[in-house]
C-alpha cells in the first residue's frame, strides 16, 4: 500500500485591502525574503511535504521574480477572487496528481512564522484521522460581545480557540467539503469552516509558538521581531 502523501496549499490570490501598502503584503520583504517565502520556507525544508501549490492573481507579476518560484516542489496555480475559490483551483490541479486520501495542508500567505514543531505536531497528531483539523490556541484575553461599540456582555471563553493555519484535511474531503458550501451559497472564511458547514468535525491541535498573520501594518513589527528569533534559533 502506497503511503499517503502531503501535499501544501498557499491561497496567495489576496490583494490585502486592510495592510496599506503599495505591493501586496506577502510580497513585502522582512530579515532579506518576502513575507511569501518565509510562509513557505518551513515546508520546504520537509523531506515529507510532496508539493507545494502555489494560487495566485491573474495579475501576480511578483511571484516569478522570486528565486522560491523555481523550486522542484513548487507549482503555480490560478487562484479566484476568494480565498476557498483559490484553494479549490489547487484542489482540481491536486486531483491529477494526488490520491483521494492525501493529506492538504491550507497555510495562510501572510502567516511566516509558523515553527516546525508545530507543524510537526499537527501531522503527528492527525495523520491517522479520517477528516483531519487545524492548528489553532485557546483564546487568553477576556473577550467582549458588542453592540454599536459599547459592550453588551462578556462571552466565555473557557471553549473559545483561535483558529491558525495549516488546516489539514484529506484531499476529497476537503474538495466535498468546499464544494458544498459553494453549491449552498455559504461564505466559507477557512477550510475548517466548509468542513464544519458540511457536517464534518476537525480536531484542534494546539500551536506551542506564536503564529500570527500580517492583516494590518501595525503587525508588521511583531512578525519582524519573530522572525528573527526564529533565524537566530536556527542559527543557534
Amino acid at each position: 500500500v502506497q503511503a499517503e502523501k502531503f501535499w501544501v496549499v498557499i491561497p496567495n490570490a489576496g490583494i490585502g485591502d486592510r495592510f496599506k501598502s503599495e505591493i501586496p503584503k506577502q510580497y513585502i520583504c522582512i530579515h532579506g525574503k518576502t513575507v511569501l517565502e518565509h510562509s513557505i520556507s518551513t515546508f520546504l525544508s520537509e523531506d515529507w511535504v510532496a508539493g507545494v501549490i502555489v494560487a495566485l492573481a491573474s495579475h501576480d507579476t511578483y511571484f516569478q521574480q522570486l528565486p522560491i518560484a523555481q523550486h522542484e516542489k513548487i507549482k503555480p496555480v490560478l487562484g479566484g477572487k476568494t480565498r476557498s475559490d483559490s484553494v479549490m483551483s489547487a484542489l482540481s490541479y491536486l486531483k491529477n496528481h494526488a490520491a483521494k486520501s492525501d493529506w492538504v495542508l491550507v497555510h495562510d500567505a501572510v502567516r511566516p512564522c509558523l515553527h516546525v514543531e508545530d507543524l510537526q505536531a499537527l501531522v503527528n497528531t492527525l495523520q491517522n484521522e479520517p477528516v483531519g483539523g487545524i492548528l489553532a490556541v485557546p483564546v487568553q484575553d477576556t473577550v467582549k460581545f458588542s453592540e454599536k461599540h459599547s459592550i453588551s456582555h462578556t462571552v466565555d471563553r473557557n471553549n473559545l480557540w483561535c483558529a491558525l493555519t495549516p488546516q489539514m484535511f484529506r484531499l476529497q474531503v476537503l474538495d466535498e467539503a468546499l464544494k458544498y458550501c459553494q453549491k449552498q451559497g455559504m461564505a466559507v472564511t477557512d477550510e475548517s469552516c466548509a468542513i464544519e458547514n458540511y457536517g464534518m468535525k476537525s480536531m484542534l491541535v494546539e500551536a506551542k509558538h506564536p503564529n500570527p498573520k500580517l492583516t494590518y501594518t501595525r503587525d508588521f513589527s511583531l512578525v519582524s521581531l519573530l522572525l528573527e528569533a526564529v533565524t537566530n534559533e536556527v542559527v543557534a
